[in-house]
């Protein structure tokens, strides 16, 4: 791949916990880093939703074109949110995400919550 066409937009941070009060002791921690962002915005969050989002199913890789589907549409729609039924391009989902701030938020929400509930 050539870099000059194709930028690295961000990397992987790790994280090695080496001393903790429970037993967490040497966990690895990664988290996702987006360049070009200061002021404490580095993390991507955007990133982990859309990870999140095809990890639940809730949009689907169809070759180029990526599906939302009916239950996440559902969800968006209920929250007065809105996202399209195709797009064409993870970048373009990120894009989405990231140019709407509510929708990046009720996502991050939306997991949190979901995933407490698993804990």
């Amino acid at each position: 791949m050539d870099a000059k066409k194709n930028p690295a937009i961000g990397h992987f941070a790790v994280v090695t916990v080496k001393k903790s009060p429970n037993e967490k002791t040497n966990t690895k921690i990664t988290y996702p880093i987006r360049y070009g962002r200061s002021d404490g915005t580095s993390i991507w969050i955007e990133k982990e939703i859309v990870d999140l989002l095809f990890a639940w199913e809730f949009l689907i890789k169809k070759g180029s074109w990526i599906q939302a589907t009916e239950e996440f549409l559902e969800i968006i729609s209920e929250n007065n949110l809105e996202f399209p039924e195709k797009i064409q391009g993870e970048n373009n989902v990120f894009k989405q995400i990231e140019g709407d701030e509510k929708l990046s938020d009720f996502l991050v929400d939306y997991f949190k919550k979901a995933i407490n509930e698993f804990s």
